[in-house]
């Protein structure tokens, strides 16, 4: 075999280790998927936070402002858009109501390194001057990473309550 071919195909299998060695660097600083569920658990934390602390403002930018947003309560969708839901939540601002949100038994999924299923039993209850209801209930849906944080892209909430045994 020539020198010439001998030299290229070393030079080729070293570029390839190389690459190969870079790439498994690089891959490294992604976050795992233990990472991915404690960082989507801690935002939906934040976000029932956000409403039971009356800081409807900060639940605003909680939500994901790509197209395909959907927002669904009891089997209706509810919102089509993260502005229609911020809308609804501008209404709230400088009100007399209360809303009080508790995740239980939040269970996520990763679809990849920006996106995540997840389900959680959830009670809300909803206080205004005029009237008072609660929910308790299970929420599901898909956080995706958006500038620089998570946020909700699609939401559903519906009855009975959570079930933990049906695990």
């Amino acid at each position: 075999m020539p020198r010439k071919s001998l030299a290229v195909r070393l030079y080729v299998v070293v570029a390839a280790l190389l690459f190969t060695s870079c790439g498994g660097a690089a891959s490294s600083d992604k976050p795992s998927s233990a990472q991915i569920e404690e960082e989507v658990s801690t935002f939906l934390e934040e976000w029932a936070a956000s409403f039971s602390e009356g800081r409807f403002k900060d639940a605003k930018a909680l939500y994901a402002a790509r197209e395909g947003f959907v927002w669904i309560e009891r089997g209706r969708i509810t919102y089509q858009s993260a502005a229609d839901l911020a809308a609804g939540l501008d209404q709230l601002i400088g009100t007399d109501t209360t809303i009080t949100n508790a995740l239980d038994h939040i269970k996520v999924e990763v679809l990849s390194g920006d996106s995540a299923a997840f389900s959680a039993a959830l009670y809300s209850q909803v206080v205004t001057p005029s009237f008072e209801f609660t929910f308790d209930g299970v929420m599901t849906g898909v956080a995706i990473k958006e500038d620089g944080g998570w946020r909700l892209y699609q939401g559903h909430l519906s009855q009975p309550p959570y079930d933990p045994d049906a695990d």
